[in-house]
C-alpha cells in the first residue's frame, strides 16, 4: 500500500469537480460560462482563485471579457468547432483545467423529446366536438437543439369544413396552436416549425371531430379540505361533474399519496393513515372516452391534533394556482372550520361531502 503524508501547510493545486455541457450554437449564439461551477480547493482558498479561457479558434468561437467574479460570454461566430479550455489558477500558481468542445452550425428543428399525448392543456392526437376549443403548446410539439436558435410556426388544415386552426401567442404559452372543431368528421393539421437559418420541421396533427361533447365540471371541488388521519372523506360525484349529452358518467380517482379510496357509482370514500398533505385528483368519463378532471387538496392532521381550521367544503371559489398552493403549504388556513372528525373505537364518521344544495347524508361503519 501506499502512504502520502503532507507536510503542513503544504499548497494542493485545484481540481476539476463537473465538466460543461457539449452545446450547439447558430452562428450569432452566446453562451455565459462560470468558472466556478467547475472546480474546487482542497485548501479552502478558493475565493483566492483566478480564472483565464482560451479558445482553440475564435473565428469560430470569439471570448468575450472576464467578469469581476470570472463569468465571461462566448460567440457563435462561424460555423465550425472551437475548444474552450477555463483554467483555475490558486495563489502559490498551482492549477487545474478542464475542455469543452462547442459546435457552430445550424440543424433543423426536430419533434419534441416527450410524450404528446400528454399535452398541456391538451394533448394529440386531438378529440374534439363542434365549437370545442383545444390549445396545443408549440414548444410540447417542437424543439431545437442550437443554442441561439428560434422557431417560427404555421399550420394549414386539411378539411376547413371539420376544423379551424391557426397560431396565436399568450404570455401563459408563447406560442400555441388553436384548435376549434366545426362539424363532426376526422381532418388533419399540418404544422410547420422554421428556424432562423430556413430549415423546417413539419408534423402531422389527427383531429376527429364527433358529436360526442366532454364531460364538464358543474361544481368544482373546495381547493382545501381537512382530514384527521384514519378518518374518511365521501364525495357525491356526480353533483361536481355533468354531461353536456347527458350521458351517464364513470368515475376515478388518483393521489400523489398512498391512499385507501373506492369509487362506486358516483360516490367516493377517500381514507389516509398518515399525516401530511395530498392532492387528489378525479375523472369523469362518458361511454366515448371522453373526460374531465379536477383536483383538490387533503390536509391529514394526526388524530391527536387539535388544529380545526378548514375551508368550506361548499365554498365553490375558484383561486390561482399560487393561492392553492399556499393553502396546500399551510397547515392552519384562516377559515372557519367545517367539521372536526374523530376516530371512534367503534365506528367511523363518514361526513359526505356534496355540492351546496345537495342533501349530505350521513353514515357510520362499525368495526
Amino acid at each position: 500500500f501506499q502512504v502520502t503524508v503532507r507536510l503542513p501547510g503544504e499548497n494542493r493545486p485545484p481540481s476539476v469537480t463537473d465538466t460543461p455541457d457539449s452545446r450547439n450554437f447558430v452562428v450569432g449564439g452566446t453562451f455565459y460560462i462560470q468558472p466556478w461551477r467547475y472546480f474546487e480547493d482542497p485548501d479552502d482558498d478558493y475565493d483566492d482563485l483566478t480564472f483565464s479561457r482560451t479558445s482553440s479558434d475564435e473565428t469560430i468561437m470569439a471570448l468575450g471579457d472576464l467578469s469581476p467574479t470570472g463569468v465571461f460570454q462566448i460567440f457563435a461566430k462561424s460555423d465550425g468547432e472551437a475548444t474552450i479550455t477555463v483554467t483555475a489558477t490558486d495563489p502559490a500558481g498551482l492549477s487545474a483545467s478542464v475542455s469543452v468542445v462547442y459546435t457552430v452550425g445550424n440543424n433543423p428543428p426536430r419533434l419534441y423529446d416527450g410524450d404528446l399525448t400528454m399535452g398541456w392543456p391538451s394533448g394529440i392526437p386531438v378529440v374534439s366536438s363542434p365549437g370545442e376549443v383545444d390549445t396545443l403548446i408549440a414548444r410540447r410539439i417542437f424543439e431545437d437543439d442550437d443554442w441561439g436558435d428560434e422557431l417560427s410556426y404555421a399550420v394549414s388544415v386539411s378539411d376547413d369544413d371539420v376544423v379551424e386552426a391557426s397560431i396565436r401567442w399568450s404570455a401563459l404559452y408563447a406560442s400555441y396552436i388553436h384548435v376549434k372543431g366545426l362539424s363532426a368528421g376526422t381532418a388533419t393539421i399540418t404544422a410547420t416549425a422554421t428556424d432562423l437559418g430556413g430549415l423546417e420541421f413539419e408534423h402531422e396533427i389527427p383531429v376527429t371531430v364527433s358529436s360526442n361533447r366532454p364531460p364538464a365540471v358543474e361544481t368544482e371541488f373546495a381547493y382545501s379540505v381537512d382530514l384527521t388521519e384514519g378518518d374518511t372523506l365521501e364525495f357525491i360525484l356526480s353533483g361536481y361533474f355533468d354531461d353536456p349529452d347527458g350521458d351517464d358518467l364513470t368515475y376515478s380517482a388518483a393521489s400523489m399519496v398512498q391512499v385507501n379510496h373506492q369509487v362506486s357509482a358516483d360516490t367516493l370514500w377517500l381514507t389516509y393513515n398518515e399525516p401530511g398533505i395530498a392532492l387528489v385528483s378525479v375523472t369523469a368519463t362518458d361511454p366515448g372516452g371522453r373526460e374531465v378532471d379536477q383536483s383538490f387538496f387533503v390536509l391529514v392532521k394526526p388524530a391527536s391534533s387539535n388544529s380545526q381550521s378548514s375551508l368550506p367544503i361548499e365554498d365553490a371559489q375558484s383561486p390561482s394556482p399560487a393561492e392553492r398552493v399556499a393553502v396546500a403549504l399551510a397547515w392552519s388556513p384562516p377559515h372557519q372550520p367545517l367539521r372536526t372528525l374523530r376516530l371512534s373505537p367503534r365506528t367511523w364518521p363518514r361526513p359526505a361531502l356534496a355540492p351546496p344544495g345537495r342533501p349530505q347524508p350521513h353514515s357510520t361503519q362499525g368495526q
